[in-house]
């Protein structure tokens, strides 16, 4: 009995009992199979529900790195189309100012009355150089960056030419303001001229130094060009007198003045009042003396009034 296993079956069609001796090795070997075969099973059963479990996870996890990614491409686009547009609207500008910078530049030449040819604000500016040798590309298609570089190299351009134009126009304008040109009394007469003439008080002759412009009495004095008032009052022979410098040695001086309107020390600009029209000092009759004088010395007004 130690080392075999009865087993007993019952036959139901024939109501008889069979007896199977079988050995005791064999019942074991077979229990053993059927526990191997079961826990074969339920490791099988749970590494194919724990595969499916990591595979979920795993396909969760990509699925938030894709949606992760997604946002991020979003967002990149998003500044992307961002600096595009603000790209255009810095385009646009720089456009408006060289418009602005070429017209204003067109009318400031002609006001400058310049020589044709020397700024054609009309015609793209002469430029040039080697190719570059390296390159750079972003976010923002290469056709945008090259336009923009060209308009800021138009606009440096520009203002050069500008600056330039501006000095040209400011240096014309001093030296119209400050070189003497016209008549320093609006409505008068020349009655006495520069150089030899009769002295109207000795009847000899003698050496006029300046020219006389009889006018009315009361009459604006006015100054033939911009300077500094180095001396307002009475001189001898000259009565009530104002002298103006005007730089580079050149001064001008009005006398047999009635009254001074300006006091030593004043900016005058070109066509300012500085006196009135009288008969002061050694004088025949309402007129203004006028000379002009180059470091000191009196020179022929004329060719100063012939500019007016």
């Amino acid at each position: 009995m130690g080392k075999r296993v009865d087993i007993l079956v019952l036959d139901g069609g024939q109501g008889r009992i069979r007896s199977l001796h079988v050995p005791r090795s064999v019942v074991v070997g077979a229990l053993a199979l059927v526990a191997c075969i079961c826990a074969t099973g339920i490791w099988l059963s749970a590494r194919h529900f724990e595969g499916a479990l990591l595979d979920t996870l795993a396909v969760a996890v990509w699925n938030d790195r894709i949606a992760a990614q997604r946002a991020d491409l979003n967002n990149l686009t998003g500044q992307a189309q961002t600096q595009l547009i603000e790209v255009g609207q810095r385009l646009a500008g720089f456009e408006a100012r060289l418009l602005r910078m070429e017209a204003l530049g067109e009318r400031v030449s002609e006001m400058a009355q310049l020589t044709e040819g020397e700024f054609r604000f009309d015609e793209p500016p002469a430029v040039g150089g080697p190719a570059p040798t390296t390159s750079s590309e972003g976010l923002i298609p290469p056709a945008y960056l090259a336009k923009i570089d060209r308009l800021a190299a138009d606009l440096r351009l520009r203002e050069q030419e500008l600056n330039v134009l501006d000095a040209l126009v400011a240096s014309r304008r001093f030296r119209e303001q400050v070189a003497p040109s016209g008549w320093p009394v609006e409505a008068a007469w020349i009655s006495s001229a520069f150089g030899q003439r009769v002295d109207p008080f000795s009847g000899r002759p003698a050496w006029h130094t300046g020219i006389d412009f009889a006018s009315r009495a009361g009459s604006d004095v006015v100054a033939v060009a911009g300077g500094i008032v180095t001396f307002a009052g009475r001189s001898a022979g000259y009565g009530l007198m104002v002298d103006v410098h005007h730089g580079d040695g050149l001064a001008t001086r009005y006398a047999h003045a009635e009254r001074i309107l300006v006091a030593v020390g004043d900016a005058v600009k070109k066509g300012q009042p500085l006196a009135h029209v009288g008969n002061t000092g050694r004088s025949t009759g309402h007129h203004v003396h006028f000379e002009v004088l180059k470091d000191g010395r009196q020179v022929n007004p004329w060719q100063h009034l012939a500019k007016g």
